[in-house]
């Protein structure tokens, strides 16, 4: 008898603990529906931090409210976990992508995109931004190989341009 309530009284914290865990995820998707992603958040990073497996619903909600608010290194370093999760929907390789992409790893952001447009072949993002990722990381390696300098007899320390507005 003694048992059936410690098991019961268990079953009540369990439930409780859940309930405010929810609730918890509730509340920071309340945040991000009214724009408020700094206030969500540190919501979204508490109950990431509980759950030392992760929350894959709060993970993907403060990895969109990290690049909806343009921090773009830690929307990476989250995309970059969830793209390991086992059903993910297609568009979170675009959003990865496009973290990438901003931070100017190229590469990684081209295999991202082509990932997205395989998964999501209606959309042509996908195959558009990893064709741009390939051009502006062939014009980055085009670049190197140049050398500029000041032409003195051409130049001088002013601007032309105003000079000519001025004469």
């Amino acid at each position: 008898m003694k048992s059936i309530y410690i098991n019961f009284i268990l079953a009540i914290l369990i439930g409780f603990g859940n309930n405010t865990f929810s609730q918890s995820v509730k509340k920071a998707d309340k945040r991000v529906t009214f724009y408020e992603y700094a206030i969500a958040v540190p919501i979204l990073e508490k109950i990431i931090e509980k759950d030392k497996e992760g929350n894959e619903d709060a993970m993907i909600m403060l990895a969109d409210c990290y690049r909806l608010m343009n921090n773009e290194e830690k929307a990476a370093e989250l995309y970059a976990q969830i793209i390991e999760f086992d059903s993910i929907d297609p568009i979170t390789h675009y959003y990865y992508g496009q973290a990438l992409r901003t931070l100017g790893k190229y590469e990684i952001a081209r295999e991202q995109f082509l990932l997205y447009a395989n998964l999501a072949p209606d959309d042509p993002r996908g195959a558009l931004f990893a064709e741009y990722s390939e051009q502006i990381q062939e014009m980055l390696d085009q670049a190197n190989k140049y050398d500029v300098h000041n032409i003195k007899s051409v130049n001088t320390e002013n601007s032309e341009i105003f000079q000519r507005i001025l004469e």
